[in-house]
């Protein structure tokens, strides 16, 4: 009976990814539909520990402008 049970669910496991596979088509026709899927949980951060910033960068000033009269 469980043997039945889990072909029963493979099946229908199936039937739906088939439905929905086929309805994707249908849903994507007009170009500004989109649709997507997110997992609400936050990316991998890796923090550089413990360094310190680089020191600020200083320009000379340009020259002085030189008129000729």
């Amino acid at each position: 009976m469980t043997q039945r049970r889990s072909l029963y669910a493979i099946a229908a496991s199936a039937g739906v990814a088939l439905a929905l596979l086929a309805g994707s088509g249908v849903a994507q026709a007009r170009s500004d539909v989109s649709w997507s899927i997110g997992v609400g949980v936050p990316g991998v951060v890796v923090g550089a520990g413990g360094g310190y910033a680089p020191p600020p960068v200083y320009y000379a000033p340009p020259p002085r402008p030189v008129y000729y009269a």
